[in-house]
């Protein structure tokens, strides 16, 4: 049986997200997201501020854990102060070997009695980028490697659009789809679970080495009640559309969301969803991704 008080590796991309998603779709308690991190950390693709700030819009506690050399020792000290707290479940977004090595945190957190959740792992690339999109998580590119992806990929939303290029980039170059091999990484900016949406005001495509990176100068919390900017709905279409087909508001939950093809598909996002027979009328409009989820979920 599976403990039921677990805390979320966070790190502000997708993958972590996407594992929290599913854990708590499981039934799986999660107390508070902890990010492992050296002193004076300076993460260019995933600031802690910005971390705290998706805690926050979630309604979590977020908390740093500091380790340092020898790390290995660094990350034992620290797991068994979890486990000290109660802590009996690590959930990470751990895909796959990277570099051929096992997974890191199960290999030193098993032997402590922790037990170790990884809900992407091994799992097909596609399966994943898939379930993302159905989820209506807004993740965006943070940063990425010269490996087929230029700078203008930083900043973009993860789409329908942004998938068939990065097939043709898997096919003419290997990239791993998913970036797990480094060569790209990501924010989440809202999704299932937040109560509050992250709006990034003004920021920079910096390059540093091999890296182009967002540095965000600006962000905020916005109310899910606040409508988005005509910016942010344009933001997921492709470049072909000027504008969204049409905006809606929820009649679960009042937020705005976008309807129509606007993920880069020729066909409205929910069209991937199980059928759940009719739930529009007279006085009913359609339910944003989150609550449609939920419901073709049972």
């Amino acid at each position: 049986m599976m403990s039921q008080n677990a805390v979320v590796l966070w790190t502000g991309g997708k993958d972590s997200a996407l594992a929290m998603f599913l854990a708590l779709k499981r039934g799986i308690k999660v107390r508070e997201l902890v990010t492992f991190a050296p002193p004076d950390a300076d993460f260019l693709a995933h600031p802690l501020a910005v971390m705290s700030m998706q805690a926050l819009a979630m309604a979590y506690k977020h908390r740093v854990l500091n380790i340092e050399a020898p790390y290995e020792e660094g990350y034992r000290k620290q797991l068994e102060m979890l486990k000290s707290e109660g802590v009996g479940m690590l959930i990470t977004g751990d895909i796959d070997e990277v570099g051929g090595q096992p997974n890191f945190i199960r290999t030193v957190a098993e032997p402590l009695g922790l037990e170790v959740l990884t809900p992407l792992w091994k799992k097909s690339r596609w399966d994943l980028m898939g379930a993302l999109l159905s989820a209506g998580f807004h993740v965006v590119f943070s940063c990425v490697k010269p490996v087929g992806l230029t700078p203008n990929w930083v900043g973009r939303r993860i789409d329908r659009k942004a998938l068939e290029e990065l097939a043709q980039l898997h096919k003419d170059s290997r990239l791993d789809v998913c970036g797990e091999q480094g060569e790209y990484h990501t924010l989440v900016l809202d999704g299932p679970g937040f109560d509050r949406r992250l709006e990034l005001g003004e920021t920079l495509v910096v390059n540093r080495g091999d890296l182009a990176y967002l540095k965000i100068l600006q962000a905020r919390l916005l109310l899910s009640s606040e409508p988005p900017t005509e910016a942010e709905l344009n933001f997921a279409l492709p470049r072909e559309m000027a504008h969204p087909t049409k905006t809606k508001r929820c009649s679960q939950c009042g937020k705005p969301f976008f309807c129509g093809p606007g993920q880069g598909g020729g066909e409205c996002w929910c069209q991937g969803l199980p059928a759940i027979g009719p739930i529009a009328g007279p006085d009913v409009d359609c339910m944003c991704p989150q609550c449609l989820v939920q419901k073709a979920n049972g």
